[in-house]
């Protein structure tokens, strides 16, 4: 299949900051038929009915290694808690950006509301809004401002940029290099499309969802990814 990178980036988060791109990747559905049917000698260049089928039965019976020959690259822009997220999926390969090396933009993520926490679970938050949303946003952008500024002048100080950037917070965005299989990459929108998961996770899972559904759309529609 000739590499067409339909709807290469995504925006995330509701700000000009945060997105997601599909950079390059290596086959497609066709290559999961082949590579299950190396053992009779046989290949295809196009999925028909009978190629479906077989990716259907391959899933519905959990023999899904033909699944890791088709892998994919992506650059994501997001908050440093959200990287954070990610890298505990480990099957994958990551580069990412490196405050040693480079000065830190003042990038910040500022979410869009602040939602109260969870009496029920420890890690989640409910669709409630905090009391006093006001208040509560002066606080954020304060505090960031804050530690922007004391990181500026640790550097004019003359301090390194591996010590400085430890006043930095965790909303600070970051940016990194993802390959991953598909097989592991169906894992991971599993887990982060999940209600539970945090709704930021959940905006990048879907944008990934739409950026390889052009390459794997019957793989994501048996995988009850998508309808």
């Amino acid at each position: 299949m000739e590499k067409q990178m339909q709807q290469s980036e995504i925006y995330c988060l509701g700000d000009s900051i945060g997105r997601i791109s599909l950079i390059d990747y290596m086959g497609d559905e066709t290559k999961i038929i082949n590579a299950a049917r190396v053992s009779m000698g046989k290949s295809i260049l196009k999925m028909e009915d009978k190629d479906i089928k077989l990716l259907e039965y391959l899933i519905k019976h959990k023999h899904e290694t033909p699944l890791e020959h088709v892998s994919f690259t992506f650059l994501v822009k997001c908050p440093l808690y959200i990287a954070r997220q990610w890298l505990r999926h480990r099957i994958g390969s990551f580069n990412e950006i490196s405050a040693r090396y480079t000065e830190i933009k003042e990038e910040f993520y500022i979410p869009l509301e602040f939602k109260q926490q969870s009496d029920v679970s420890k890690q989640c938050s409910t669709d409630l809004e905090v009391e006093t949303p006001n208040l509560a946003l002066d606080s954020y952008k304060k505090a960031l401002k804050q530690s922007y500024e004391q990181y500026q002048n640790l550097l004019l100080m003359g301090v390194s940029r591996e010590q400085a950037r430890g006043v930095l917070p965790t909303a600070m965005y970051t940016e990194f290099y993802w390959s991953i299989n598909l097989r592991a990459l169906l894992n991971f929108l599993e887990l982060r499309l999940d209600k539970h998961a945090q709704r930021e996770m959940q905006e990048y899972s879907k944008a990934i969802v739409k950026l390889i559904q052009p390459l794997v759309p019957n793989t994501l529609r048996i995988k009850d990814i998508i309808s």
